[in-house]
């Protein structure tokens, strides 16, 4: 599970744009979703799965930007309602 953000890291996610990287379509009922990447003035890069890039509703966490997969291989998996997207 994702560790939640510092004040520090939440301070310099509100003064940083997000960009969408991937867009995940609707399924009949649910609203579509994105993939979003947002570097940060503190050093961080952020992840978001999300509804808009303005959303606070969002699922991700934040890594140091020199080491953006904290030592691991890249594996990025997202489920919706029985459907699995993965990058």
């Amino acid at each position: 599970m994702p560790r939640k953000p510092s004040v520090r890291r939440w301070a310099a996610l509100a003064a940083v744009v997000v960009q969408k990287v991937a867009e995940v379509s609707a399924a009949p009922g649910l609203a579509a979703r994105g993939v979003f990447l947002q570097p940060t003035s503190a050093g961080f890069l952020c992840l978001w799965d999300a509804p808009s890039a303005v959303s606070l509703a969002r699922q991700g966490g934040c890594n140091p930007a020199d080491d953006p997969l904290a030592g691991k291989r890249m594996m990025i998996s997202f489920a919706y309602a029985g459907l699995r997207f993965a990058m």
